[in-house]
């Protein structure tokens, strides 16, 4: 597809609630299925989930760390270190790509909880949407928006958790949770 001649606008999908990664998997599918190029990065994910291979399939792209195998508060210092080098390291991919005009989604999933734990700088995340190709939609994951976000943003979602089967003991499913 060449350039859309539209401009790019800023999602997020935020909250307690499950659903957000799975709603900018579905907006990578619609886009990709209508002739849109797209990268899907994954912050603070590198254990194996179900939607990795189907996105591949139908051509976006994926950038990840698939050395990251545990969640921060089971790491040791040295680990945590190693994975604040990683997020960088894919935030500074993802700007590349962003201003590189070759894209027309950027799915930055699970961003907001990267700034929110330190791992990469909010200032660098502001840098990236403002720096963009003007046709690039960027979405972003997470619990929680930064006000400086929420400002920059056109669509602000907040998915709240009502009910979820870990209340009752039921642990993540493949397929359904990852």
């Amino acid at each position: 597809m060449t350039k859309r001649k539209n401009k790019g606008l800023v999602h997020i999908y935020m909250g307690n609630g499950k659903g957000k990664t799975t709603a900018a998997i579905g907006l990578s599918i619609r886009a990709n299925g209508a002739g849109m190029r797209v990268l899907f990065v994954q912050f603070l994910k590198g254990q194996d989930t179900s939607e990795i291979i189907p996105l591949e399939n139908a051509g976006v792209k994926i950038l990840r760390d698939n050395r990251m195998k545990k969640f921060l508060p089971a790491m040791t210092e040295q680990e945590r270190i190693e994975c604040a080098m990683s997020q960088r390291q894919l935030l500074k991919a993802s700007h590349r790509a962003a201003i590189s005009g070759g894209l027309d989604l950027i799915v930055l999933d699970e961003i907001l909880d990267a700034i929110e734990c330190g791992l990469v700088a909010l200032t660098d995340v502001i840098s990236l949407i403002n720096s963009r190709s003007p046709h690039v939609e960027i979405v972003m994951t997470g619990r929680r928006a930064p006000e400086e976000l929420l400002n920059l943003s056109h669509y602000a979602s907040e998915i709240k958790v009502i009910k979820h089967p870990f209340d009752e003991g039921i642990k993540a499913r493949k397929g359904i949770e990852y």
